[in-house]
């Protein structure tokens, strides 16, 4: 029962031929397909030229016949991961695929590659007693999961792994993190907290999968370089000691967020690298007076990048030059004699000195050498030199000796002096020394007759008058020079005068 069959479909099951060429046809106007029972239908045939054969009868039985089985799917389309093996039965336990009646048949997985990615399509089939179920196609996709992890692959973040899904959904996922393609101990979870011994390293996760039809297949994410953290100074470094020319200061290391591994220091004049001054502590230059002085502190630690810290600048004053030892005189502070100085001794030993000699603490014009000849003028004064220490970076220092008075010098002069010439009025007498006068020496002459002094008799020669007759003749010199002690010579006495 059912539709009725074409003529053509008729006359090929009813097995219809000519001996000769001839059209066929069949009336089957007499034969109900919709009701079980015997019916006859009739077979003609026409050749080419209008002959008809005689007619045949056929015998016509319509019989009952049952609905074909339907199958059903609950998913149309399976997916399994690179590796899988599932079989034929668990093909049709994961698409839920039933038959209304009848048996489903075991499908056929040969056309299905399931060691590389791709779609393929099995058809289910089955029947119920002889009768064939309508084919269902089911859609078999063979995925390669991606392993993705999400977050930053830097020290200190923590990091997700996911595989990517698919249906039906794998039973098990099972995480391994990598470093350099080497499990990491006890990082089993599919988040990962970056240490800071990974920095530098390649990282990647590993997802283990299990579900029907496989086993522990795993796969693995792309692989990424650790990245740094970033640290910063809870504390900047500081200087420790007086940031004057000439001193030494130290840095105070400061204070960071990390383990520090590592630190260095550079030292810096108004922000400039001052060249060599890498270490913890710096003699501070001459070149540093007046500028602004700060010291960076530079530090490494293990899964961070390098970071650098730096002091509240002060600023550098001028160094002090220290005396070491006093400023002297020797010699006699006399006119005539000679004073020498000593500068004494200093730090830094590179100033430069320069002397200048002072009377009651004016300077002497052109005294500038280490020994001074005091001159009249100085007599009654006080002398002392001064020293004026200069250098680069440094307040210039002054010291002078302990002053001195200066007094007369001693005048050169003959031993004695004698008087020349013939005691007898109208001669002439006249001095004589036994030895020399000092240069610049004046003499002024006083002559005696007896122990009256001649009057205007003041030269070095005297013309003996009539009136002298009968007396002695002496002389007195006095010889004075400036800056100098008078000097008074007196000769002996003459014979006595005679007359002419």
């Amino acid at each position: 029962t059912g539709t009725p069959p074409t003529t053509a479909a008729f006359l090929t099951s009813a097995g219809a031929a000519t001996n000769v060429a001839a059209t066929l046809d069949a009336d089957l106007s007499e034969v109900n397909f919709a009701s079980a029972g015997t019916y006859t239908a009739t077979v003609h045939a026409t050749d080419e030229y209008g002959f008809a054969a005689d007619p045949v009868t056929v015998t016509v039985t319509v019989t009952v016949q049952n609905a074909p089985p339907v199958i059903s799917v609950t998913a149309s389309a399976l997916a399994f991961p690179v590796g899988a093996s599932p079989a034929a039965a668990q093909i049709l336990s994961l698409s839920g695929a039933t038959i209304s009646e009848g048996t489903l048949d075991a499908p056929s997985l040969a056309g299905v590659d399931f060691s590389a990615p791709g779609t393929s399509t099995v058809s289910l089939t089955g029947n119920a007693d002889g009768t064939a179920a309508t084919p269902v196609t089911l859609t078999i996709e063979v995925i390669h999961p991606s392993v993705t992890v999400t977050g930053t692959v830097q020290v200190n973040e923590t990091l997700t792994a996911a595989v990517q899904s698919w249906a039906p959904a794998a039973q098990t996922a099972s995480y391994t993190w990598l470093l350099d393609g080497t499990a990491i101990p006890g990082a089993n979870s599919a988040t990962f907290e970056v240490p800071a011994t990974a920095y530098g390293h390649s990282l990647s996760a590993r997802v283990s999968v299990t579900g029907t039809g496989y086993s522990q297949l795993t796969f693995d994410s792309s692989a990424a370089t650790v990245a740094a953290d970033v640290t910063s100074a809870t504390g900047a470094p500081s200087i420790v000691g007086t940031p004057r020319v000439g001193s030494t200061v130290t840095a105070a290391a400061g204070t960071w967020t990390v383990p520090v591994l590592t630190t260095s220091y550079r030292w810096t004049l108004d922000g400039e690298a001052i060249a060599g001054a890498t270490g913890s502590s710096l003699t501070i230059p001459a070149s540093a007076a007046g500028h602004q002085l700060a010291v960076e502190e530079t530090i490494t630690a293990t899964g961070y990048e390098d970071a650098t810290a730096t002091s509240v600048s002060v600023a550098v004053t001028p160094g002090i030059i220290v005396r070491l030892t006093a400023v002297s005189t020797a010699g006699q502070p006399v006119v005539g004699g000679t004073l020498r100085a000593t500068v004494g001794t200093w730090s830094p030993a590179s100033a430069t000195a320069r002397v200048q000699w002072l009377r009651d603490g004016t300077t002497i014009e052109g005294a500038t050498a280490l020994t001074y000849k005091p001159v009249a003028a100085d007599v009654g004064h006080r002398l002392a030199i001064q020293v004026t220490l200069t250098a680069a970076g440094y307040t210039t220092l002054t010291s002078s000796s302990t002053a001195v008075r200066a007094t007369p010098g001693t005048l050169a002069h003959p031993k004695r002096i004698t008087i020349k010439g013939k005691a007898k009025a109208g001669s002439k007498l006249r001095v004589v020394a036994k030895g020399s006068w000092a240069s610049g020496t004046r003499l002024t002459y006083k002559w005696y007759a007896g122990k009256k002094k001649i009057s205007g008799a003041t030269k070095s020669t005297l013309k003996l008058k009539s009136k002298y007759q009968g007396k002695r003749i002496k002389v007195k010199v006095t010889a004075t020079k400036p800056g100098y002690q008078s000097v008074k010579l007196k000769s002996a006495a003459t014979a006595k005068v005679k007359k002419r």
